[in-house]
């Protein structure tokens, strides 16, 4: 790129909704699911702010974590990750993709680069762009990026509000190149794809991932249900090819009549997610939680018998159903 600009750097897959956070020392208390509000892509502080909590799927992470704040690098604690000193956070080193399924900074992808960026404003590699876009939002700067298939964009840099450029290299292939606009003549902000899942929205169509629906209790983009959640192929699938994972889609109201295999009384609902996902004498696939108390593990799911799908109509039970995501 002749002129100066921002990298933004993708991150290594995704993630969905609800977890089970497990630490070496055993079950731990978890923060409430929180919906994506439209998060995946946009500024990366909200962004964070509904994605931290997350991550502690399989691993508790403590302080240093990704976009924690901090002073200097030896506070940050994820792989290849340094404190970036302009927004006194922790990222990964300028040229490393965040992988959120291992949560390290990573040098290349080996399943593939997903939707999500990360920003370093004020910065970017002098002339090694694939293509210049001019006259596009920053919105559509992004989906050029993830959407070419001619070769792999690993980065993009946005200019005046007005000019994409795409790469497919990073700071770690030239860092003679790497370069900071130390003038700061350019505003880059960061916002989200649409029609991902947890999206709002009002009508299907407006929802993008292969399988999903607008859901209209909550107004947002989710696998229609009995579909699980792919972070990796980005779909709803009917079923989940390299197993299921530690991760929920809700469906409040909703249940499957007289299908469970186990029954668990007196228990939290972190407490059920955890019983769901370690069983090992049955696959669990989904979940319901009653009245604030009550366990109930299914190995079917919605699409096994759809006759036995019921809407809690009257809000009677206090019942919600959940997804089990894949791996």
């Amino acid at each position: 790129m002749e002129t100066e600009g921002a990298l933004m750097g993708p991150l290594c897959g995704i993630l969905t909704i609800i977890f089970v956070q497990t630490c070496v020392h055993g079950l731990q208390n978890t923060v409430t699911a929180r919906t994506r509000l439209n998060l995946d892509n946009k500024v990366t502080q909200e962004r964070l702010l509904w994605e931290r909590p997350k991550r502690g799927a399989s691993l508790c992470v403590g302080e240093g974590y990704i976009m924690d704040s901090c002073t200097v690098d030896a506070e940050c604690t994820v792989i290849n990750s340094i404190c970036w000193q302009k927004t006194g956070e922790c990222m990964c080193d300028p040229g490393y993709s965040f992988s959120p399924n291992t949560r390290e900074c990573l040098s290349a992808c080996p399943n593939g680069y997903g939707p999500l960026f990360m920003p370093y404003h004020d910065h970017y590699i002098h002339s090694t762009n694939m293509e210049t876009i001019n006259a596009v939002t920053l919105e559509e700067c992004y989906g050029f990026c993830v959407n070419r298939t001619n070769y792999t964009c690993k980065t993009l840099e946005y200019m005046a509000g007005t000019t994409c450029f795409l790469a497919n290299i990073t700071r770690l292939d030239d860092t003679f190149l790497w370069t900071e606009d130390t003038k700061q003549d350019f505003d880059v902000s960061y916002y989200q794809r649409e029609g991902y899942i947890m999206d709002s929205c009002t009508v299907d169509a407006e929802c993008t991932v292969i399988n999903s629906i607008c859901w209209q209790k909550t107004g947002e983009c989710m696998c229609d249900p009995g579909y699980s959640f792919s972070p990796n192929t980005r779909e709803c699938l009917s079923a989940c090819p390299n197993g299921y994972g530690p991760l929920f889609m809700p469906y409040h109201d909703h249940y499957i009549h007289s299908t469970n295999m186990e029954t668990i009384n007196a228990v939290t609902l972190e407490e059920c997610y955890g019983f769901c996902v370690n069983r090992t004498n049955y696959t669990c696939k989904t979940l319901e939680y009653m009245a604030g108390t009550t366990c109930f593990l299914a190995n079917i799911t919605r699409l096994d018998d759809t006759f036995l799908w019921t809407e809690d109509t009257k809000q009677d039970f206090d019942v919600s159903y959940y997804q089990r995501d894949c791996a």
